[in-house]
């Protein structure tokens, strides 16, 4: 099934999937710019949908991200892939709450293309997911061989991040190596993995004023998904690089909010 997305970048119109020649050299078009600051996305979607061959470029602050789906989910492409191409993603102060993965690559049968992810900073972030179904921070699935989906993740400069008790830090499950089981890295072996640039996270409990799982997500509002200020042990609070709570800023006015009676 499709996927229903909040943003999706699909092949241009017109070009017809898998109609580049093999062996014809791809110059990198100017990534496509997506910068989400200061909002609350909430529903029954995906946030970006990725299926086609040029790179993308998308930074996300001070925002909310309340959505059933993935963050980003990629499909790829038939087509050819530029040289060098990637996709790039930035997250700053951004509070992510999600029914899927944060990163979801799926290669399908053929395989399709797909190009890197490059996370080029993760700073003051908190990450949600779906604990019931089990879903993995990361996770890449298809007809690909193992070693090639772990070439494409790039996670660099992750500084203050905070996880909500996440089981699964990146889940590699390969079509020709099915009769394995799949490659997994939890909290400590992802944080060895990046070593470096990944420095000063927390995976564990972060205490919420309002049990939002048990809520509707597309009727979440900034009360919904606040910090309890009155835990006597919640670390994303004054978490931040700069002392201040990690996550998105709820205290900005473009956040929506249940009216009291009066103001109703």
């Amino acid at each position: 099934d499709q996927p229903v997305a909040v943003l999706e970048l699909r092949e241009p119109a017109g070009q017809p999937m898998g109609d580049v020649k093999i062996g014809v050299d791809l110059e990198i078009s100017d990534p496509v710019e997506l910068e989400i600051s200061g909002c609350f996305v909430r529903g029954d979607a995906d946030l970006i949908v990725l299926e086609q061959a040029a790179p993308s470029d998308c930074a996300i602050s001070n925002s909310v991200i309340a959505l059933r789906g993935r963050l980003l989910h990629v499909l790829g492409t038939k087509n050819q892939l530029p040289d060098g191409a990637r996709n790039r993603l930035q997250m700053n102060h951004v509070t992510c709450l999600l029914g899927g993965s944060l990163i979801d690559v799926d290669t399908g049968d053929l395989p399709r293309q797909v190009n890197p992810i490059h996370v080029r900073s993760a700073r003051n972030n908190i990450f949600a997911v779906d604990r019931e179904s089990g879903q993995p921070l990361v996770k890449m699935e298809g007809n690909t061989n193992t070693e090639d989906f772990r070439d494409l993740l790039m996670w660099a400069e992750g500084e203050r991040n905070f996880y909500d008790e996440i089981d699964e830090f990146w889940r590699i499950q390969s079509l020709p190596e099915a009769f394995f089981e799949p490659e997994t890295l939890d909290f400590s072996a992802w944080k060895q993995h990046w070593q470096t640039d990944e420095v000063r996270a927390y995976n564990g409990s972060i205490e919420w004023a309002v049990d939002w799982r048990n809520e509707p997500l597309g009727q979440l509002t900034a009360s919904d998904v606040a910090l309890d200020g009155e835990a006597l042990a919640n670390p994303a609070i004054a978490g931040a690089a700069d002392m201040s709570d990690a996550g998105a800023n709820l205290e900005t006015p473009q956040f929506p909010r249940r009216l009291s009676t009066i103001e109703q």
